[in-house]
């Protein structure tokens, strides 16, 4: 059992997706993939209450539905959060220009990797710049570990979202502990958090789990370097 000042939280790119943004947009593999990341979410949250964020897009909504229903949990139950929601296409035309561009028939990763590393998918003038969604993105998960410290009913909280979201934490922890993680988040790979904080004066403790990446205790504070929403 927890400790009051503790939580616990998933975070979770969708499953495989065909884009169509038809509920609940996800593939039969997408569907395999999220019944497997259930039972390890299951091992992590036993014996603590379970509740779901997920982000506005269709792909999300369906990968949440498809873990609820595994937890007995109901749409009613689910947290809609704009905050973790995909990158804004400013100009969807040039977008998808450039995601052809990028188009490998070697490497099935390659738009996401070209993501982070090329300059074009970062132009205001045409989709929403890493660094916003970052700033977003830390100021949902900041509120999220708030409400679970506080949280008199220790919880685990899950939270579904996209890669260009969910990568700002895996390569910020990177940074912190000089370890070679991929910010590319496989569909349907867990990310698992466990939260503490010994007093309201003592710092927010985060032990971080990622494929075989685990390490202990890293300071939240450190974690999300001064962004002006992080206060």
């Amino acid at each position: 059992m927890l400790s009051p000042a503790s939580c616990k939280i998933v975070l979770l790119r969708h499953g495989q997706t065909d884009y169509t943004d038809q509920f609940p947009d996800i593939t039969s593999e997408g569907k395999r993939s999220l019944e497997q990341a259930a039972e390890l979410i299951s091992e992590f949250a036993k014996g603590l209450r379970v509740k779901f964020y997920s982000s506005p897009k269709v792909r999300t909504l369906g990968s949440a539905a498809c873990l609820m229903e595994v937890f007995g949990l109901c749409d009613v139950d689910l947290i809609r959060a704009p905050h973790i929601s995909a990158c804004e296409m400013r100009c969807r035309e040039e977008v998808m220009a450039l995601v052809n561009r990028c188009v490998s028939p070697t490497n099935p990763q390659a738009v996401e990797e070209a993501y982070w590393t090329d300059e074009r998918f970062n132009d205001p003038r045409i989709i929403e710049p890493r660094m916003q969604i970052r700033e977003r993105f830390y100021e949902f998960l900041d509120r999220l570990i708030h409400v679970g410290l506080v949280n008199a009913v220790p919880s685990c909280y899950v939270v579904l979202s996209h890669v260009e979201v969910l990568g700002h934490l895996v390569q910020d922890v990177q940074a912190l502990i000089d370890a070679d993680i991929n910010p590319v988040i496989p569909h349907a790979t867990p990310i698992f958090l466990t939260v503490l904080q010994e007093d309201v004066r003592s710092p927010v403790l985060i032990d971080f789990e990622f494929g075989r990446v685990r390490t202990e205790r890293l300071d939240f504070s450190r974690i999300k370097p001064a962004l002006s929403c992080c206060k």
